[in-house]
């Protein structure tokens, strides 16, 4: 069965990028990737580079499983009606072809006039709770003026199962180091949650210096995402004092 979805999903989505990649021609046009892992920011920066109006942000395309990645990314930013086409791209989705094969990929769309905006969290703890609740829960974002913000944004005590915190830091901490062995390979603009993103008065001053990294003009924007939880850790997580005793190990405070 997954055998079938897979050539299913070659068929339907990457063949005809990879078709279009043939007949792409040099139109000018400046691409880029949103490079990170999950509860990074990615999801935000997308929303805000999507309020220009000279940026096709593409989303998350790009899944596991790309038999021809380079081909279908060039095919897939090549439909012409923008001067800026990008998307979202997990840097674990490469970790299966290995570190070699992903920094030869990121050269060569480098080489091509790529640019890549790379997204990480300095505070990992955080992002492993934020990891293992939207897993469980399967909510990764919403969106202002929706009747899932009702649900968000405000302190709620959860109880966070320590086994699947544990596979999420686990996660994240294997996923980060390969990200940052292959990104070392490229020039990047590094965007890091805690400076350039959890602050909503911060995300004029982050979207604008983007859009000058990807040599647009300047564009007025405004968040369109609700944030999923309020308040810190402390206040948010009711077994807090088992999770710090669990990652004391690692070094890592209260927030």
């Amino acid at each position: 069965m997954k055998v079938h979805r897979g050539i299913e999903r070659f068929i339907n989505d990457e063949l005809p990028a990879v078709r279009r990649s043939f007949a792409a021609r040099d139109t000018g046009v400046t691409r880029y990737l949103v490079i990170g892992l999950q509860r990074s920011g990615t999801t935000l920066v997308g929303d805000l580079l999507d309020q220009h109006p000279d940026v096709e942000w593409l989303g998350e395309r790009f899944r596991a499983g790309v038999v021809f990645p380079y081909r279908f990314l060039v095919g897939l930013t090549s439909s012409g009606e923008y001067s800026c086409s990008g998307l979202k791209l997990f840097s674990y989705l490469l970790k299966a072809r290995g570190q070699g094969p992903a920094a030869r990929l990121l050269s060569k769309l480098h080489r091509d006039g790529w640019k890549f905006l790379a997204v990480e969290r300095s505070d990992r703890l955080a992002q492993a709770i934020s990891l293992a609740r939207a897993v469980r829960n399967q909510q990764w974002s919403s969106r202002r003026g929706t009747a899932d913000e009702a649900f968000v944004g405000r302190p709620r005590e959860v109880v966070v199962d320590l086994a699947e915190l544990e596979k999420a830091f686990q996660f994240l901490d294997l996923a980060t180091a390969f990200q940052a062995s292959f990104l070392e390979t490229v020039p990047a603009m590094r965007l890091v949650y805690e400076r350039d993103l959890e602050d909503e008065a911060k995300h004029q001053a982050t979207a604008s210096a983007m859009f000058s990294y990807l040599g647009l003009p300047d564009c007025a924007v405004k968040a369109r995402l609700a944030k999923q939880a309020g308040g810190t850790l402390a206040e948010r997580v009711a077994n807090w004092d088992e999770v710090q005793a669990m990652y004391a190990r690692y070094g890592m405070g209260a927030r």
